[in-house]
């Protein structure tokens, strides 16, 4: 508990003639857009004019609040809030988890001093420590205090450096049951220790305290990775406000011997660059999806000849992706500033499953992005890539298939308690459809194709590879099929680079 208490510290300056540092933003809005995933509680929310105002009662005060689509635990989190009006008010942090037999669990609450609002406004800028949190999912919001009314022009959140840098090598292992995986943790700066939290798969805990080995590289000790059980089990150091986290799948001695197979028949002469575009299939739970399993085994055979960058945006459509590549939507258009300075020498780009789902204002008949504007923003995205990355080769991937009974409960239920739309995901026959103009555009734009939906959808166990609750987000088996997939079209690989080829590779 000492250790834990420890790397609580929390962090909350507002900023008085501060420079900012440079950091990576995760969220900006200033509401032009609507409220997209915001929501409140007591008092007044409305949106007019690209503005958000919040009135509170007499008696009680309002929140505003939304969910972050990646996790941040680890990480100092900088808030930005552009605000006028009357009244106090604070910004705040959440961190949440699920807990056994618990549910969902608030167990970080980070709160801001008071602020004051003033009728000319103020930008007001706020840092929170979540370095050592080890929570699920954070909540961002704002509270105003009973009586206030305030008016929020811009809302923006920011990862900020740590004064000390520190990083996992690898940050994603596979192993099979009673295997320790072998990981280390370096700091750019000399530190005389780190602190370490495991988070294991059954959601129990382990920590200690590492000195380094030479004041920069901390091995982790075998003895406290040893029996891991089956899952997602975490790993994450810290030292200073700064922190970095490995994960470590331990799965079937089955689905290890899959993979390594497979890898094996892959070889790289030289050091391979992979982009992948997306949604949440390839957004969420970053760390451990499909990205971070097809780079774990392409470096376990080729150490340091492959990297990643990952731009996947949770709820993309392929028109909302061309928008950002245009600067055209404000919805984390700074992910795509790695364009800028990465040259990949291989682009995946799937979609298809925000853009096939239908309302039952019209009946479920409708796809969200007809077949003409799908294919005329895949052209439109592909031209740009290409104009880009001249030598990049592009590979378009088919939907994953669904569980579309359990989207179809979740509407009968839905529909059953009220009138209004609801919107319903996993359509077989619209991401067919789908699927076939994808099909032609590769044929029409010389891109390859690549199809994980035909094999998928014919699966018996079908239903292991998806969320139970939706059918339609991947599990951790769903992160392995797609991986999979992806390994094997890359040791079928032809004609792209002269030193690829199918060629075996001996461990």
């Amino acid at each position: 508990m000492k250790l834990h208490r420890m790397l609580r510290g929390m962090l909350m300056l507002v900023a008085a003639g501060w420079t900012p540092l440079s950091a990576r933003t995760v969220f900006e809005g200033d509401f032009r857009e609507g409220i997209q995933s915001w929501r409140s509680s007591g008092g007044v929310m409305q949106v007019t004019d690209g503005a958000m105002s919040l009135t509170a009662d007499r008696s009680s005060s309002v929140i505003a609040e939304f969910r972050s689509e990646e996790k941040l635990a680890g990480e100092t989190i900088r808030i930005t809030a552009d605000v006028r009006g009357s009244g106090v008010y604070y910004l705040y942090v959440r961190g949440i988890k699920k807990m056994p037999g618990q549910g969902v669990r608030v167990i970080e609450n980070m709160e801001s001093q008071a602020l004051t609002a003033s009728q000319a406004g103020k930008q007001r800028t706020v840092l929170f420590d979540f370095s050592a949190t080890d929570s699920d999912q954070e909540i961002f919001g704002i509270r105003v205090k009973s009586g206030g009314a305030i008016t929020l022009q811009a809302f923006k959140v920011e990862i900020v450096p740590a004064p000390v840098k520190i990083t996992a090598q690898p940050r994603f292992v596979m192993q099979g049951p009673g295997e320790r995986p072998k990981i280390s943790f370096r700091t750019e700066t000399p530190s005389k220790e780190l602190a370490v939290i495991v988070t294991c798969a059954d959601r129990q805990s382990r920590s200690t305290t590492l000195a380094a080995a030479d004041r920069l590289h901390f091995p982790l000790p075998l003895s406290l990775v040893d029996g891991l059980p089956p899952g997602i089990n975490r790993i994450t150091a810290a030292v200073g406000g700064s922190a970095a986290e490995a994960y470590c799948d331990v799965v079937s001695a089955g689905t290890v011997e899959t993979f390594q197979a497979t890898a094996k028949k892959i070889r790289l002469a030289r050091h391979l660059k992979i982009l992948y575009i997306g949604d949440s299939l390839w957004d969420f739970d970053r760390g451990w999806n499909a990205a971070d399993r097809v780079d774990y085994w392409l470096n376990r055979f080729h150490p340091g000849k492959a990297d990643f960058r990952n731009i996947a945006v949770g709820g993309d459509t392929i028109d909302r992706v061309e928008k950002r590549m245009r600067y055209q939507t404000y919805y984390r258009v700074g992910d795509y500033k790695i364009l800028n300075t990465y040259v990949p020498d291989l682009i995946f780009i799937m979609l298809g499953q925000n853009d096939t789902k239908a309302s039952s204002s019209d009946g479920f008949q409708k796809p969200y992005v007809s077949p003409e504007e799908q294919e005329r923003s895949y052209c439109s995205v592909i031209s740009m890539l290409r104009e880009r990355f001249p030598e990049a080769r592009l590979v378009l991937i088919s939907p994953s298939s669904s569980d579309f009974a359990i989207q179809q409960e979740k509407i009968r239920t839905r529909l059953a308690k009220s009138n209004v739309p609801v919107t319903r995901f996993g359509d077989p026959a619209l991401l067919e459809q789908f699927d076939a103009v994808l099909r032609e555009i590769a044929a029409d734009q010389h891109c390859d194709y690549l199809d994980v939906y035909s094999a998928m959808k014919k699966r018996s166990d079908r239903e292991k590879l998806l969320r139970p609750n939706d059918g339609v987000h991947l599990s951790r088996a769903g992160y392995d099929y797609l991986a999979l997939c992806i390994l094997q079209y890359l040791s079928a690989w032809d004609g792209f680079m002269p030193d690829l080829s199918s060629t075996a590779h001996a461990e």
